[in-house]
């Protein structure tokens, strides 16, 4: 009872008979198995199909018939995005909205085929329509888990990530820490580091991490960028050291770094071979040359 009084109202909102639904097309140019997805994807829709909807659900009608389509295309344009996943589950997680910008990114970005763009159109055009379909009453809060999957302190990924990419539900309460600083079961680790924050943030944008990711990013490389900033900002240098390194980050070689600070090429060497033992041993993170990009 609860379904079918549930679909009535959506109707009541959503669909009449004098406001069709404009179903999404395929783009000309896209792939024949992209144009079948879409056009068996459009076949199946109802006006009583929305994204909210237990007994009418439009993620359904996604993974029966666009999901493979859709993974087909991804993978070929984002060879590091997360596969695993279908594309009715990313829907789901991360939201109609995080996708589209996501998309128009990269399509600003990338350099893509003309087939490639004409997928990146008809994924567009799907999640649009997807949009179109959300009742107004059910919004449900968008978790951006492409944009923000670490957590804030460190390197590991945030529990709503954790949970997503183990196809469990994520909640907008847990896409800020991990489970090791979590304010509510671990408060002395939160509190611990949240006092290196600002130094973390700084670290992190010197060694040219990514504070927003998106669907073309490397999370294996943030990862690795995240824990050297989490080590830098743990290690309480001295303050000319600290310059050395953000300027060693930046590409400056020693002699340029020596000449902006005014000492001598052999003391930055010096404090270079000694940083680098110190991380070895410490964190066994190596300062290398991932750190100038």
């Amino acid at each position: 009872m609860t379904d079918l009084f549930y679909d009535k109202k959506v109707d009541s909102c959503m669909a009449t008979s004098s406001s069709p639904i404009h179903k999404p097309l395929a783009v000309e140019g896209c792939s024949p198995e992209m144009a079948a997805a879409i056009e068996a994807f459009s076949a199946s829709i109802t006006p009583s199909h929305t994204l909210r909807s237990r007994r009418y659900s439009l993620l359904s009608l996604v993974a029966k018939h666009f999901d493979d389509a859709a993974s087909i295309s991804i993978r070929r344009m984002l060879p590091g995005f997360n596969q695993e996943k279908p594309f009715s589950q990313h829907v789901k997680h991360t939201g109609c909205n995080n996708l589209i910008k996501t998309f128009k990114l990269l399509s600003r970005q990338a350099r893509l085929t003309p087939q490639d763009q004409a997928e990146i159109d008809c994924l567009m055009e799907v999640l649009l329509f997807i949009k179109s379909r959300t009742p107004s009453e059910s919004i449900a809060a968008e978790i951006n888990l492409i944009e923000k999957p670490f957590c804030e302190l460190c390197w590991r990924f945030n529990i709503a990530y954790d949970r997503y990419s183990n196809g469990e539900e994520a909640e907008m309460r847990n896409a800020r820490y991990c489970e090791f600083h979590n304010p509510s079961s671990n408060p002395s680790a939160y509190r611990n580091d949240h006092r290196y924050r600002k130094d973390f943030e700084e670290w992190l944008i010197a060694l040219g991490g990514e504070k927003e990711l998106n669907l073309s990013s490397d999370l294996k490389q943030q990862e690795a960028i995240r824990k050297k900033a989490y080590a830098l900002a743990h290690a309480k240098l001295t303050e000319r050291r600290i310059k050395i390194l953000k300027l060693y980050a930046a590409g400056f070689s020693q002699k340029k770094i020596a000449d902006q600070l005014g000492v001598s090429p052999q003391a930055v060497s010096k404090s270079l071979f000694k940083l680098r033992g110190y991380f070895s041993s410490w964190t066994k993170i190596a300062l290398d040359d991932t750190t100038k990009s």
